[in-house]
């Protein structure tokens, strides 16, 4: 009896401790069961949770606003009631997941575009994944599904791919631009080969470019696509030249498209059109100007090559920048041997190489003004020098700051050779004339008296400062109206001398009778002339004596005959 007693003693505690147990296991499930029911309730994502037959067994919060049901009507019934997903694009439903997985057994996602069908009909992008719920064999006993609404989601990838999309019309527009603004810089393209490139640019930069064709109008000529067609959907543009229409360019979209900006066309494909018209007619311009400004360098050019004289730039070292073709017939040189080269080292005589550079140095940093006019000699490669008048300038950039030298030089080699020639000519004429006892003038082209010897001044009785300088007509009052001054004239412009033998100079001169021989020089009037007054005072005594011997003698033979009767 005793060990009934304790034995029902012992099991009694036993069923007390297993009743506890499974009192603490219960309350522990409880528990277990709130905090994931809490914490499935409290995560930003959808939840709905199913036995393995589909059925609801749990929806979060969030499932009920997405789904638009309640935890307490979803209870129970099959997902696709309370889970109605479609594809977007095709509109047929899709496949419920809970099969697929339980299916496969395997972790699944829904397939792109899927939307959910809420309980009023409003459609909600989401994207969700299913898996498998196993008990402790591994079996599968459910399934819980996560879903987020991917709306905003959505929206933000729409505007990414706007703006992807944007971005690339964008591109392709300044691709266009960039393509034609470095075709407009080839130095060497004809203004048709630009409108044909830019014809080949435009289909690409527009939105639509399977549809676009484009032709240019400029002055008397049309280029088009291979594909135009008229449309009633174009966009136009003028070409423009300084305010005035040269031309048009017309993009046209062969078959309608969406409206946008401009009927089919958007805003920014009206700034480009212009943008190319104006890139155009700034080409056109500059075009313009270039061959206008080509026009102006070959008539430069054609100045520089007939040009009688040298003309020489050089640069700030001495270099020579620039010779024209008169400078290397002188030096007996091709241009390319001469440009580059040390004017001074190379062509200036050795004796006055150093003076010369060290005065054009002090030129170029402003020390010292440019000699507007010299005279100096060059050294050819023969050796042979050659005298050069050169005319100089000072050349400046926009800043005003000296960058080199502009002269004009003319070969006066042979005009010295003869200066020096009729110096020694005037300077024998000149002593000859000192010596000569004959009276010695000259005058010039004009008729004023250039030079006198002693002389003359004895025989005229006159200062060389009274009548040095003074026209002929100062000297001699009224000698236009003796026809000696106009046979002057003619000597000078005839060369044909002129001789007077008696000349009775006027009283201020003594009266004296001249014996005057005119001749042609150089620039003007030469005159010799002798004093023959005592000879004509010789030569009327003896006709006067003659005279009276003739009367003398015809009285005599009166005489005689009236002896003789």
């Amino acid at each position: 009896m005793e060990d009934l007693n304790e034995f029902l003693s012992k099991s009694k505690e036993w069923f007390d401790n297993l009743v506890e147990t499974i009192r603490d296991y219960a309350k522990k499930y409880k528990e277990s069961e709130k905090w994931f029911s809490t914490t499935l309730s409290s995560i930003g994502d959808a939840v709905i949770a199913t036995d393995k037959l589909g059925n609801i067994q749990f929806e979060n919060p969030i499932a009920e606003v997405l789904t638009g049901f309640k935890q307490e009507e979803s209870i129970g019934k099959p997902l696709e009631d309370v889970f109605h997903i479609i594809n977007e694009d095709t509109r047929k439903s899709v496949e419920n997941p809970v099969l697929r997985v339980i299916r496969e057994g395997i972790i699944v996602g829904l397939a792109n575009h899927t939307v959910l069908i809420a309980k009023d009909g409003k459609e909600i992008p989401i994207a969700d994944s299913g898996a498998p719920i196993k008990d402790e064999k591994d079996n599968i006993i459910g399934v819980v599904l996560v879903f987020r609404d991917i709306t905003e989601r959505r929206k933000a990838e729409q505007t990414l791919r706007e703006s992807e999309h944007n971005l690339g019309e964008r591109v392709k527009e300044l691709t266009c631009l960039y393509k034609l603004s470095k075709l407009v810089e080839n130095p060497d393209i004809s203004f048709e080969e630009i409108l044909e490139g830019t014809l080949d640019l435009i289909p690409p930069a527009w939105q639509f470019p399977e549809v676009t064709c484009a032709r240019i109008v400029y002055e008397d000529e049309e280029l088009r696509t291979e594909n135009y067609l008229e449309s009633i959907w174009k966009q136009k543009s003028n070409i423009k030249l300084k305010g005035e229409i040269i031309g048009l360019l017309e993009v046209n979209y062969v078959k309608k498209m969406l409206d946008f900006d401009e009927g089919p066309f958007l805003k920014e494909e009206r700034n480009l059109i212009n943008g190319i018209t104006e890139i155009l007619g700034r080409f056109a311009e500059r075009r313009m100007a270039e061959q206008k400004l080509k026009y102006e360098k070959e008539k430069a050019q054609t100045y520089l090559e007939i040009a009688g004289t040298i003309l020489l730039v050089l640069n700030p070292d001495q270099t020579v920048q620039l010779i024209n073709q008169k400078g290397c017939e002188i030096l007996e040189e091709d241009e390319s041997e001469i440009i580059g080269i040390n004017w001074i080292d190379n062509y200036i005589p050795e004796n006055n190489r150093e003076l010369i550079k060290k005065e054009y140095n002090r030129f170029i940093n402003g020390e010292i003004e440019l000699f507007e006019y010299t005279e100096e000699p060059i050294i050819k490669k023969n050796g042979e020098k050659r005298i050069i008048a050169w005319h100089n300038r000072a050349l400046k950039n926009v800043d005003g700051e000296i960058i080199g030298s502009l002269s004009s030089g003319q070969d006066i080699t042979e005009r010295v050779k003869v200066e020096t020639k009729l110096m020694e000519s005037e300077e024998k004429l000149k002593n000859f004339m000192e010596a000569a006892t004959e009276g010695f003038l000259i005058y010039d082209s004009e008729l004023n008296l250039l030079e006198i010897n002693d002389s003359a001044l004895k025989i005229i009785r006159m200062s060389r400062e009274d009548m040095i300088g003074k026209h002929i007509l100062e000297l001699i009052p009224g000698l236009d109206k003796t026809g000696r001054y106009n046979a002057y004239l003619n000597v000078i412009k005839t060369g044909e001398p002129f001789y007077a033998d008696d000349v009775i100079q006027l009283p201020k001169f003594g009266g004296i009778h001249l014996s005057i021989n005119a001749f042609k020089i150089i620039g003007g009037l030469g005159m010799i002339f002798s004093d023959v007054t005592e000879r004509r005072n010789a030569e009327q005594k003896l006709k006067e004596s003659e005279k009276n011997y003739r009367s003398l003698f015809e009285n005599m033979t009166s005489a005689f005959a009236y002896h003789k009767i």
